[in-house]
């Protein structure tokens, strides 16, 4: 008796429950005994379940599931696999410094952009002022320095210092 309880015991444990088998079959060697099990037949059904585990409901080392048939023709190393994803990492990272490495880039052309309609806009506003002080020319130069201030500032108010005024 204590033969078939340690047997018992090695039947059960997760080493044995061949669970490649119960993925390809559809369930294990155990369920299908439970199925079948009997009080009066213990000592039968655990021999005819070492028979079944070993001999009838076992998938030899040779035979592939369906799903596992693309690793049969694409074999690679676990360390080749760990080389390539290590590598698909670095180049995302790599990728995604280059994304806002562009869109920082971007930002700083549109500033740019402001910027030179700002300046264009300045130089507008001296080369209006320039060409009112050569037509009013007589007068002292704190006049006409204000009066040309103030009628550049009339002409092109988009540059938006009329609180020099």
């Amino acid at each position: 008796m204590a033969e078939y309880r340690i047997f018992e015991e090695e039947a059960m444990s997760p080493f044995s429950l061949k669970l490649y088998e119960a993925q390809f079959f559809g369930f294990t060697p155990q369920t299908c005994m439970v199925r079948v099990y009997s009080e009066r037949f213990k000592r039968l059904t655990c021999l005819m379940e070492t028979v079944l585990v070993n001999n009838v409901l076992s998938v030899p080392p040779n035979v592939l599931l369906p799903d596992d048939q693309p690793h049969k023709k694409y074999f690679q190393r676990l360390e080749e696999v760990l080389n390539l994803e290590s590598s698909l990492a670095e180049l995302h990272l790599v990728y995604q410094a280059e994304v806002c490495g562009r869109q920082a880039l971007l930002a700083e052309l549109e500033e740019q952009r402001e910027v030179q309609e700002q300046l264009d806009g300045i130089l507008r506003w001296s080369v209006e002022l320039q060409a009112a002080w050569m037509q009013e020319g007589m007068a002292s130069f704190h006049d006409s320095f204000h009066r040309s201030i103030r009628k550049a500032l009339d002409e092109d108010s988009s540059v938006g210092w009329t609180h020099m005024v």
